[in-house]
């Protein structure tokens, strides 16, 4: 009877001893999980803007706010928060081949976003690096600006001067 007290007892501490490791396991890599894809390392790459033939703006709302847009000669940053935290957000900043006629020329631009489903709520905040070359005029290479006017940074001009 006394020996069978002792294996339980010694059953009953090796299942409490691997049942902690186990959660301290769970724990951690649940944590590092975390760190990467909050970490959004895809957003500090300098992307190019994307210019489509016959591109319509979008009529859906967006789900981010751009909190700023500044031009660093041919780089655009813009600063965004939205809610996520879960899933690895992707951007792209599109527009039109053509400019809007006006002196000087305007190009509308469009930032879009996909969440790839992320429910999280967590605010994040990102700055995207776009590489606007492409939004020069035409025959225009230098000594030139062109006015681009981006969704959702409302009633600001960007003066891009190069």
């Amino acid at each position: 009877m006394i020996y069978l007290i002792k294996t339980n007892r010694r059953l009953l501490k090796n299942t409490i001893s691997f049942t902690l490791l186990f959660l301290c396991i769970s724990l951690v890599s649940c944590k590092i999980k975390s760190k990467s894809i909050t970490n959004q390392e895809t957003n500090s790459k300098i992307k190019k803007v994307e210019l489509i033939d016959g591109f319509t703006f979008s009529n859906k709302t967006v789900n981010y706010n751009i909190t700023k847009a500044e031009l660093n000669q041919n780089t655009l940053s813009i600063i965004v928060s939205y809610g996520g935290g879960c899933e690895v957000h992707e951007w792209a900043l599109k527009g039109p081949t053509d400019f809007l006629k006006s002196l000087p020329p305007k190009k509308g631009l469009f930032l879009e976003h996909n969440s790839n489903g992320d429910r999280c709520r967590k605010v994040i905040t990102d700055t995207l690096l776009f590489d606007i070359t492409r939004t020069k005029y035409p025959g225009k290479e230098k000594d030139y600006s062109v006015v681009l006017k981006l969704n959702g940074y409302l009633n600001k001009d960007i003066i891009y001067s190069y």
